[in-house]
């Protein structure tokens, strides 16, 4: 789910070609992600177009993306 929902639509986002589910079309699934993860996409295929450059980018930078999340979050106190 994450590599056609998020990954595809960031790549039909960054090289303007690619499938668009209809989840994308009628509005069910929020846009932002793979707006967000486009960024690293084109990068990737502007470095390595054949290769798997954009996906690593694109993991890498949603990786980071929820560790600072993580790491804004309060810590719990157990009493």
């Amino acid at each position: 789910d994450e590599f056609y929902q998020y990954l595809e639509q960031a790549n039909r986002l960054a090289a303007d070609y690619g499938l668009v589910p209809w989840e994308s079309r009628y509005g069910v699934r929020n846009g932002l992600i793979p707006q967000v993860l486009s960024l690293p996409v084109w990068l990737g295929n502007l470095f390595s177009p054949t290769g798997m450059l954009p996906i690593h980018l694109a993991r890498g930078l949603f990786a980071a993306l929820c560790l600072a999340a993580l790491a804004r979050q309060p810590e719990s106190r157990q009493e």
